[in-house]
């Protein structure tokens, strides 16, 4: 059994092919193959279920944070979660944009119900 050196100076028996080259055929084989169609971190599935075959975020990075998160839910809502807690989210969303909303139309006015009491931003309930 005689050993060779290949082009990069990797030994490896004469008449065998030489593990480096089978590595490297490897990585490019995995560098080559396609990404998986549901790529949870780019492009995840919830999100991309919609009819029209457009993603949420194409629509979304266009509204401000508040709209655009109620967007998503209402988007997703049971895609992923459960749908009437997608539905509470978004809702959350939209009421934290109107009361932003209405401070910036009355900055020296509290939010305030009908009954007079003080308006507060209810916590959420549920997963976030």
């Amino acid at each position: 059994m005689s050993v060779e050196r290949d082009k990069v100076g990797r030994d490896y028996v004469k008449g065998q092919r030489p593990v480096g080259l089978i590595l490297d055929e490897a990585v490019e084989v995995l560098e080559n193959f396609p990404r998986l169609e549901s790529d949870l971190v780019n492009h995840p599935p919830h999100y991309r279920s919609n009819p029209s075959g457009v993603e949420c975020i194409d629509v979304t990075e266009h509204m401000n944070f508040n709209v655009g998160n109620a967007v998503k839910y209402l988007w997703r809502a049971g895609s992923k979660d459960d749908e009437l807690v997608d539905l509470r989210k978004a809702r959350w969303y939209v009421d934290r944009e109107i009361q932003r909303l209405s401070r910036q139309q009355r900055p020296l006015l509290p939010l305030t119900r009908q009954d007079g009491t003080p308006f507060e931003m209810p916590a959420f309930q549920g997963d976030m």
